[in-house]
């Protein structure tokens, strides 16, 4: 979602596409009726990995998912779907 947020505004430099991570990862919580984005006890436990230098690279490069979890459970390793 962030690189095709980005690609649709034209975003080039670092700082704009940091700024597009940052609205799709932590700005997006009350999106999906969230009010926490944080590593706190309790809190929900997805995560995604990728091998990228920062996030991006992560959104230039679109790596593959290396570990993908969703709840808690992991559903992707190694690029591959688990469940």
């Amino acid at each position: 979602m962030a690189q095709q947020f980005a690609r649709l505004h034209g975003f080039k430099r670092d700082e704009e596409l940091s700024d597009a991570v940052d609205m799709i990862t932590k700005g997006a919580t009350w999106f999906v009726g969230n009010d926490r984005n944080d590593f706190t006890i309790g809190s929900r436990a997805d995560i995604v990995l990728v091998d990228a230098l920062h996030p991006m690279d992560a959104l230039v490069r679109a790596p593959r998912r290396e570990l993908v979890v969703a709840g808690g459970q992991v559903v992707v390793r190694e690029g591959e779907l688990v469940i």
